[in-house]
Formats: C-alpha cells, sequence, structure tokens
C-alpha cells in the first residue's frame, strides 16, 4: 500500500498530519486503516491530524465528471473510520462538499 513513497519513520515523530484528498485513493478499507493506523503511530501523543476529503455530494465534483463519485464517501464513513483508529474529532467543517477534520491522538501508548 504504501510502495516506494512509504519512509520508516520512528514512533511519534510528527506533531502534525496534514492529509489532503489522499485516503479516498485509498480504494480498500483495510489499507485505509492500515494507513490510519500508521499515522496514528508516527503522530506524537495529543499530536493533531488534519484531513480534508471530497464528499460524495460535493457539488464540484459532480461538475467535474458529471456523475456522482462513487470513490467519494458520506461524512460519517470518515467520521467512523478516524474515531474507530483512536483520533478525537476536535471540529468538523463543510466547505462547498469538501470536509476539513481536525483531529487530535488521544490514545496513550
Amino acid at each position: 500500500m504504501f510502495s516506494g513513497f512509504y519512509r520508516n519513520y520512528d514512533l511519534s515523530s510528527f506533531d502534525i498530519v496534514n492529509l489532503s484528498s489522499v485516503l479516498h485513493e485509498v480504494h480498500d478499507y483495510e489499507d485505509k486503516k492500515k494507513a490510519m493506523k500508521e499515522i496514528h503511530r508516527v503522530l506524537k501523543p495529543k499530536g493533531y491530524l488534519l484531513i480534508g476529503e471530497w464528499n460524495r455530494y460535493s457539488w464540484q465534483i459532480i461538475l467535474y465528471t458529471g456523475i456522482v463519485g462513487i470513490v467519494f464517501q458520506r461524512t460519517k464513513y470518515w467520521n467512523d473510520l478516524i474515531r474507530k483508529q483512536g483520533f478525537t474529532i476536535l471540529n468538523y467543517e463543510n466547505l462547498g462538499g469538501m470536509d476539513f477534520s481536525r483531529l487530535k491522538n488521544e490514545a496513550v501508548r
């Protein structure tokens, strides 16, 4: 899943991880979970994860593609995935079909 771009970062290497339009490109749910677990591993305790993802009903996606994008998920899908991986959602905004979430790493290591 991480192919040639994967780097073996140390545990708790980052204060902030920022993802923008990334997770929808990982089509397998188990691979998404692996990616979230790796982010959790390299993020410092109490560190922040920022995620921006297009949602399924984004008018920009429909306008651009002419159809509802099937790789784009509902907000509940992302929230469930995020919470199951030990993150707390601090705030959420939907700006024109793009879901933005600011998350905190709350899990104890």
